[in-house]
């Protein structure tokens, strides 16, 4: 008979805990555990790369990897040619250069619309992280020199490197400022306009202050969702919402309740190792990699590097205000200071600015409201005011629009015959 068992879960707080240990064994734990996970996985009998966006977390991957190996790295980085803000090559070739890796930039400059299709075929349901377009892309590029490859996911997750991770301990100081002061600082954020940069401010800054109002996990939860549920109740027809059972929100729920007593921050750690990494980061990063026949491998995802890294505070992997600051100790002797102290971009693409260019043909029509209308599952005119404001600048919808549009590629991929749209 066939049985299902979970064979890892995330331990309990308090699960497995130590004496303290002074700051500098921590350091040194840290890089061991992260020199390990790395080691386990340089088994093959094909060549390995590295996925090295320029980031803390690829870097620390390739550090690590020259401490155990003195053979041939190969090191695969994308690149923007007219977004300078997404670019971060320029800090790849910095730990290229320091570690001799054999290091390959690909310019991302296709034809993005092509890659809609075949990144939707790949994943075979809905799938809307738009950074699915650079994965596809350097999964692409970095196979045809070697089968496996290595990633720095999961050291955001376990070692404190969003900006959101600082917005719960911001928002909790924030709900004590006088309710007058919140509405006319919302009221401020409101008229802020939005950037295409890699770093949006503006969108934050409305996104933090429309969930803080929220009790904790729901004001985390919010920050990490494109709509609300009220958004979802404008945008969508009831005869779809009448299909909707579970609750999606359950698994992070649980996740938050396991947290260390005191310790939001560890809450929103357990969140987001529960549900993003596994369900969005891992499948976006293994189907995007497979769809070109490369195995991706993610040292950070070690069990026991993560076992490790939730028996520490919150306040020692996030000290300050300085996202990933343990992570960075443990490395901060090998790796490039540049590296080490420019700000975090993430693996993102300038979806804005295509949106009102290359995309916006594709965009007018997977969205058009009588291709919507047949469908019978949003609301046009909802939809039409999202792509108005966005089209004008007056408000940025980039992730919202795209992951409508993935909706509707893969229905008509997938669900509809010769007749037109089922």
């Amino acid at each position: 008979a066939l049985t299902m068992r979970r064979y890892w879960a995330l331990p309990e707080a308090g699960h497995g805990v130590r004496a303290a240990t002074s700051p500098r064994q921590q350091v040194d734990d840290v890089r061991a555990l992260v020199r390990e996970a790395v080691r386990l996985r340089l088994e093959s009998d094909v060549p390995l790369g590295v996925f090295l966006s320029g980031g803390v977390d690829s870097s620390a991957v390739v550090a690590a990897m020259r401490e155990v190996t003195a053979g041939r790295i190969a090191t695969f980085t994308i690149g923007f040619a007219d977004a300078e803000s997404f670019d971060e090559r320029q800090y790849a070739r910095l730990v290229a250069q320091r570690f001799g890796t054999d290091h390959h930039e690909e310019l991302l400059a296709p034809k993005v619309d092509t890659l809609l299709e075949p990144i939707v075929r790949a994943f075979d349901e809905p799938f809307a992280d738009s950074s699915a377009i650079a994965t596809y892309t350097v999964a692409q590029a970095t196979a045809q020199h070697v089968k496996v490859a290595l990633s720095g996911i999961g050291g955001d997750e376990a070692f404190a490197g969003y900006p959101r991770y600082l917005g719960v301990r911001v928002s909790e100081a924030y709900r004590r400022v006088p309710a007058a002061i919140r509405r006319a600082v919302a009221a401020g954020v409101g008229l802020t306009g939005d950037s295409d940069a890699s770093r949006n401010h503006a969108d934050r800054a409305r996104r933090f202050v429309a969930g803080a109002e929220l009790p904790l996990p729901d004001r985390y939860l919010r920050w990490t969702r494109f709509f609300t549920d009220g958004d979802l109740a404008a945008l969508t027809r009831p005869e779809l919402r009448a299909t909707w059972s579970e609750d999606v929100e359950a698994t992070a729920r649980d996740a938050f309740a396991q947290a260390r007593r005191g310790d939001p921050v560890d809450g929103a750690f357990r969140i987001d190792l529960a549900t993003y990494l596994p369900d969005d980061l891992l499948v976006m990063a293994d189907r995007m990699s497979m769809a070109h026949g490369l195995e991706l491998r993610a040292p950070f995802c070690d069990p026991a590097l993560i076992e490790a890294s939730l028996r520490l505070p919150s306040a020692t992997k996030l000290p300050g205000w300085r996202l990933k600051g343990l992570l960075k100790r443990a490395f901060a002797d090998v790796l490039p200071r540049d590296v080490l102290r420019h700000p975090k971009q993430g693996f993102m693409i300038p979806l804005g600015r295509w949106l009102r260019g290359e995309l916006r043909p594709a965009m007018e029509d997977l969205l058009a409201p009588a291709r919507l209308a047949r469908r019978g599952w949003l609301v046009p005119q909802a939809v039409e005011a999202l792509k108005r404001e966005h089209l004008a600048g007056r408000q940025g919808h980039a992730d919202r629009l795209f992951s409508l549009m993935m909706l509707e590629l893969w229905a008509g991929e997938y669900l509809d015959g010769a007749g037109g749209p089922a």
